[in-house]
């Protein structure tokens, strides 16, 4: 019974192409398409209403999903999303996702006691702290209250779950569910083997200048599609890099085509060690694509198959994967049949099953 209402516990920006937006957006529609009634609580971006947010992002409406578009300035929008919230609580039994910790201490005391509570962790907060270099003692304690409160955790990587286990001498149950992509991403066997693409911000700490540095060695062209971050202006003095403007999720399928290799960086941190599950590679393990990606445990986890891998840090490593990726038959042969799709729907029923078996 607890599984049949959800509600998420974050407030994503909607219409928004930051990756954490996205990942819920996908992810709700997915659990209302298998019955559940879900409920997301989201800060408006511009007068949009939420049949346009879904329409943006390419989803089908879903009748169970209510995607509610709070009005008004932060602090307005934060009260209505309290009142929501325990509005929501009150109507009886349901599960609660959390995605921002935070939240679950500020609203646990309006939550009663039939309400499930998961956590949803993509981060470990002492590694997060070691990776910005300072103590993070508030975060570790947040964390540590959050999990003390929820009955189950769904982790986005197994370097997540494994560091969480290594943090905390007593959790509830674990599940390790990656994120997914859609069937739009499968696309035709196509694209310039000369061309590479990267899909998502361009922040300089995820590793990026490294993979640049390495397709202008090998001749390729990399054509970065998503929003700037801190020290990308970088990436514009690289002359074989073409930085374009966000797209939407449903245009999506033909910046995949178009490209014959897929860039998934990652930076020498806990985060792209052990931490990440990006978006945009499972929406390149769908169109079967070679993925020039950095050699870590998080990359490989979902490459696969058609990971070409370089050592972090390593430009020259990095031009010879995208050599080996534009020249080498085998490799471009290997990533076509090592396509697979991991879709939301795969995975709000693990989801689903998880929270039922609690």
């Amino acid at each position: 019974m607890h599984a049949t209402r959800w509600l998420w516990l974050y407030r994503p920006t909607l219409p928004s192409a930051r990756a954490q937006s996205l990942q819920i957006l996908h992810a709700a529609c997915a659990m209302a398409g298998t019955g559940a009634d879900v409920t997301v609580l989201a800060e408006r971006s511009g007068e949009v209403s939420a049949a346009e947010v879904l329409a943006w992002a390419g989803l089908a409406p879903q009748p169970r999903l209510d995607l509610r578009l709070l009005r008004g300035g932060r602090t307005v929008s934060s009260l209505h999303y309290r009142l929501a919230v325990m509005r929501w609580a009150r109507l009886g039994p349901g599960t609660v996702l959390v995605r921002r910790k935070r939240h679950l201490l500020a609203l646990r005391r309006w939550l009663p006691a039939h309400i499930r509570v998961i956590v949803e962790a993509h981060e470990v907060a002492r590694c997060v702290a070691q990776d910005a270099g300072f103590a993070g003692l508030s975060e570790q304690t947040v964390e540590r209250e959050a999990l003390r409160w929820s009955h189950g955790v769904v982790c986005n990587a197994p370097g997540t779950a494994r560091l969480l286990q290594e943090s905390h001498a007593v959790l509830p149950p674990l599940l390790v569910a990656p994120n997914a992509s859609r069937s739009d991403r499968c696309v035709p066997r196509e694209g310039s083997q000369d061309e590479a693409l990267y899909l998502g911000s361009a922040h300089a700490w995820k590793g990026l200048m490294v993979a640049a540095e390495g397709a202008e060695r090998a001749g390729v062209r990399l054509r970065v599609v998503g929003p700037m971050g801190q020290g990308s202006e970088r990436l514009t003095q690289v002359g074989s890099v073409t930085v374009d403007a966000p797209i939407s999720p449903r245009e999506v399928p033909a910046a995949l085509q178009r490209a014959g290799t897929f860039v998934l960086p990652a930076s020498d941190t806990w985060f792209g060690r052990e931490l990440t599950s990006p978006l945009k590679g499972w929406d390149y393990r769908a169109a079967g694509r070679p993925i020039v990606g950095a050699d870590t445990p998080a990359v490989r986890a979902v490459a696969g198959p058609a990971l070409v891998p370089y050592a972090l840090d390593d430009v020259a490593q990095a031009a010879a994967a995208f050599v080996a990726a534009r020249d080498h038959n085998a490799l471009r042969d290997r990533a076509w049949q090592a396509r697979v799709l991991r879709s939301w729907s795969d995975r709000a029923a693990e989801i689903r099953a998880f929270a039922e078996a609690l």
